[in-house]
């Protein structure tokens, strides 16, 4: 006996439509899945900073509240306090470079501050 329904499958059209509305669903998922991962970098980011202040004040505490120091209040610049705090950081924290710079950072430099109108400890970090 012959079955009375008959197996039909898809069209090619039925076919196109569903591709076409995966290729529009992915079209909209991809920059939001973007903004995610830099959402995610960004609270990397602020993790970074936190611990960074949190290590600064333990430096200061261990050193009579003092912070790295730069240069002579009017004098010439001695040595960065950044390569201080790398030493420091690494030597009594176990921390690597790559944990020093935001995941979204795409160009990886120190910046030298020339502010000589501060005193000993008194260099602002600005990030």
């Amino acid at each position: 006996m012959k079955s009375r329904y008959k197996i039909r499958g898809f069209s090619l059209i039925e076919l196109l439509v569903v591709i076409a509305i995966l290729a529009l669903l992915i079209s909209v998922l991809i920059p939001v899945l973007g903004r995610a991962r830099e959402l995610a970098k960004r609270t990397v980011c602020k993790n970074y900073l936190h611990n960074f202040v949190v290590i600064c004040s333990t430096y200061a505490n261990n050193n009579d509240s003092y912070l790295p120091c730069f240069s002579a209040p009017n004098g010439p610049i001695l040595h960065d306090w950044s390569e201080d705090m790398v030493y420091y950081l690494e030597d009594n924290y176990c921390l690597e470079h790559e944990e020093l710079y935001c995941p979204s950072t795409t160009q990886r430099r120190v910046y030298k501050s020339m502010n000589r109108e501060r005193g000993e400890g008194e260099a602002i970090v600005v990030g």
